[in-house]
């Protein structure tokens, strides 16, 4: 069976290959991408040193390697560099064009290790050599199905009850799933199979180390057959996040301290009354028909400071209240309003979720999160009124130095009139290139300090003398600058660099070179100030 990869969503993609990999290679690792990869997902260690032998960064990308692809490739790859591996793959279902080949060639001539391009072709002879991996991420396992129902048949099986279900669920499973109309079930076995808890589910019942998970065959079964459970609680003062859970709709887990009595009105045989059972309460969360609009509005006293609009789109309810979770446009702040019925009176929560984004798109964000502190209010406006207010307590963590790329960036592609999305995997060192190049094109000066630098001769200058004598002098240079950005170069002028006062950092082995004409660069270190000053000639 052919792979459609395009349809395949990336993580879906990056599980799967990264199983596949590890299939190929049993002595690879996976890697956490949450506080960054190092440009490989996956990776194989060897030796005491834990040297890496193999890097794999897997893309997902289908369709031909565009200008911001293929920045995206060159950025894992520099990463990866950092960490002196043997030998690094790309892995993505897209078979090279010679341009791309061409293009990819000459990116790994910069680095001291080569690389391979494993492309559609390769993914599919791999996957055809593990027809269970396709299976289990692409087909649902239909295969293992069909062979139980073949086993059923042939044992003449008849299943009524659950609880027979579950100590021959190998060969039964497909058959009580056949019974009931109108539930599917899945059905789990072994030592930590009670000890789960699932999440999506309308009903989990353990018996023993077994346990039957059941889920809605289509939107409206569990109104065509409901599943009712009478639970006791007896709930003290201090139990805040369950009394929540049950006010607004939310998930908790009620220990069997707590429990009084558990009534379960189900079908197939999973009913009855139960004692000294965990009861987990699981969101009652849906997707709104319409979305809600809501502006934030930050006000010092009655002075307008800032607002940002955002779509709510989910929703929980329990017996005193709802929570409204949605974004604003970008995607970035994700909001959770909680709306008290009975006093009116709502809170917020906010948190960041970068994403790509156009910069210009971004900048009402940061000014918002700007204005997003003490001793400011928020203000929720709903339909053009003021339905409430709150005092900001803490102020909106905001990351200064991606503030100011953001800002930086967005004024340079409305300069430029070159446009592209700023990625999450921006590097702060990256961020910093942005900030200078639009400071010098500003016209704007630029002061640092300075520890080190490496100077370049083509030729003698003339304050070369002093500084092989150990003495400090001034330097000025010139050099031209460009900034490449996603696939775009933007030619930033002619940079001119003052150095202060500069010595050299180890004038005795400089004149040994000199005396024996080998010298073809100098380290120089801060003389008597480590201060520079940089800016564009005109």
């Amino acid at each position: 069976m052919q792979i459609r990869w395009e349809e395949i969503e990336r993580q879906r993609y990056e599980d799967m290959v990264s199983v596949l990999l590890g299939r190929l290679h049993p002595e690879a690792q996976r890697i956490d991408g949450k506080g960054g990869d190092g440009g490989r997902d996956v990776q194989i260690v060897h030796g005491q040193h834990d040297q890496i032998t193999d890097a794999f960064e897997l893309k997902s990308f289908t369709g031909r390697m565009t200008p911001s692809r293929r920045t995206q490739t060159s950025r894992s790859l520099k990463r990866a560099a950092a960490l002196s591996p043997i030998r690094w793959f790309l892995v993505v279902p897209v078979d090279p064009t010679p341009d791309e080949m061409g293009w990819f060639r000459r990116l790994g001539k910069g680095y001291g290790f080569p690389i391979a391009w494993l492309g559609k072709t390769w993914l599919d002879e791999k996957m055809s050599m593990f027809p269970d991996i396709r299976r289990y991420f692409l087909e649902g396992a239909k295969d293992e199905v069909f062979q139980l129902l073949r086993e059923i048949r042939e044992e003449q099986a008849r299943v009524t009850d659950v609880h027979d279900a579950v100590g021959r669920m190998r060969t039964l499973h497909a058959r009580l799933n056949e019974i009931d109309p109108h539930y599917r079930y899945e059905v789990s076995t072994g030592t930590t199979a009670a000890n789960q808890k699932p999440t999506d589910v309308v009903l989990s019942i353990s018996f023993g180390d077994g346990r039957v998970d059941v889920y809605p065959k289509y939107l409206g079964a569990v109104s065509d057959r409901p599943i009712t459970i009478n639970v006791k609680v007896a709930i003290g003062q201090d139990d805040k996040l369950i009394q929540d859970a049950l006010d607004y709709g939310l998930g908790a887990t009620i220990p069997p301290s707590m429990v009084s009595s558990v009534t379960v009105d189900a079908p197939s045989g999973l009913g009855g009354s139960f004692t000294e059972m965990e009861v987990s309460l699981l969101p009652l969360d849906s997707e709104l028909d319409e979305p809600i609009s809501l502006a934030l509005d930050i006000m010092d006293e009655d002075r307008f400071m800032a607002s940002l609009p955002v779509n709510l789109t989910e929703r929980t309810g329990g017996l005193r209240g709802v929570i409204l979770t949605g974004t604003d446009s970008t995607g970035w702040l994700q909001i959770r309003v909680r709306l008290d019925i009975e006093s009116g009176k709502l809170e917020a929560n906010f948190r960041l979720d970068p994403r790509p984004a156009m910069p210009a798109a971004l900048v009402p964000l940061f000014r918002w999160m700007d204005a997003c502190r003490p001793p400011h209010r928020l203000a929720f406006r709903w339909l053009g009124g003021v339905a409430a207010s709150t005092d900001i307590q803490v102020p909106f963590s905001v990351d200064e130095g991606l503030a100011k790329v953001v800002e930086a960036l967005a004024w340079l592609q409305d300069h430029k009139g070159a446009y592209w999305e700023l990625l999450p995997s921006l590097t702060p060192a990256e961020g910093q290139e942005i900030v200078t190049a639009v400071t010098l094109l500003k016209g704007e000066s630029i002061d640092f300090t300075w520890n080190s630098l490496n100077l370049d001769l083509d030729h003698w200058g003339s304050g070369i003398a002093e500084l092989v004598d150990g003495s400090a002098r001034s330097f000025l240079m010139e050099q031209d600058m460009w900034l490449d950005m996603e696939g775009v170069t933007i030619p930033i002028g002619r940079v001119r660099t003052y150095i202060e006062t500069a010595r050299l950092a180890d004038p005795e082995s400089v004149q040994r070179a000199v005396r024996s004409g080998s010298v073809s660069h100098l380290r120089l270190v801060p003389g008597d100030s480590d201060k520079g000053q940089r800016m564009v000639v005109t």
